[in-house]
């Protein structure tokens, strides 16, 4: 039995203006620069020892030995091989034209403090409108949506709850990756347990198909789930 979840929808606030001014240095297309750009971002992260200026990067560029180093501790509290990074170095083969993945990274000063892995997605018309019409006006738009699948690791390939450099709060740390995205993303959804909803204040949540929970005692062939979900 899974852990429920819920899909997070996070729209840049304020939400009465869809088109809101992006910072300059993002570029012409929103949160998508070249493997190797400079920062994008910088806030500010309140800790007992006063502010501290976190800054982020967006990037095709995966994840380094030099830098999967320092999340050795995380892995180890989260009970995870660290042959786990062998599975993410693989996955520029599975990007697509419409589909590709991104690394986050968050930095304090020049020291690596997090990471995850995203997907940008450029079609997705038909999980939106019925009407053929109406999606193929949205994908031919090519509006970038960002999706984070924080459930678990490798799920999908590029499922991955984000990761913290050993020494780090990680409540922190992942809450200031999010806040991030969700300032300056066009569309980004999460995909998240029920109990980290903490981390995602004034989102819109949707539950996950199934809630993400699928008892299949009573399952004997294909047929009896695919009547089940038919009935949800």
């Amino acid at each position: 039995m899974l852990t429920p979840m819920l899909i997070m929808l996070q729209i840049p606030y304020p939400t009465s203006s869809f088109c809101r001014k992006i910072p300059d240095v993002v570029g012409p297309e929103l949160l998508a620069p070249p493997a190797g750009e400079a920062i994008l971002y910088h806030i500010l992260l309140q800790s007992d020892a006063g502010a501290e200026v976190l800054s982020f990067q967006l990037s095709r560029q995966m994840l380094s030995d030099s830098e999967t180093a320092l999340f050795s501790d995380y892995l180890d509290r989260c009970g995870i091989d660290h042959a786990i990074w062998n599975i993410y170095a693989c996955l520029p083969r599975i990007g697509s034209e419409v589909t590709q993945p991104f690394v986050l990274r968050a930095y304090r000063g020049s020291r690596l403090v997090g990471a995850a892995f995203l997907v940008r997605c450029k079609s997705y018309g038909k999980t939106l409108f019925k009407n053929a019409l109406l999606h193929r006006i949205l994908d031919g738009l090519g509006l970038p949506c960002y999706v984070w699948i924080r459930v678990g690791f490798c799920a999908e390939t590029i499922a991955n709850p984000g990761f913290v450099a050993n020494g780090e709060d990680s409540t922190a740390i992942l809450a200031a990756m999010l806040d991030h995205m969700r300032n300056h993303a066009l569309l980004f959804l999460v995909i998240d347990r029920r109990d980290q909803r903490a981390l995602h204040p004034g989102v819109i949540p949707y539950p996950y198909p199934c809630d993400g929970a699928v008892d299949v005692s009573e399952m004997k062939e294909v047929r009896d789930y695919i009547a089940q979900q038919w009935l949800r």
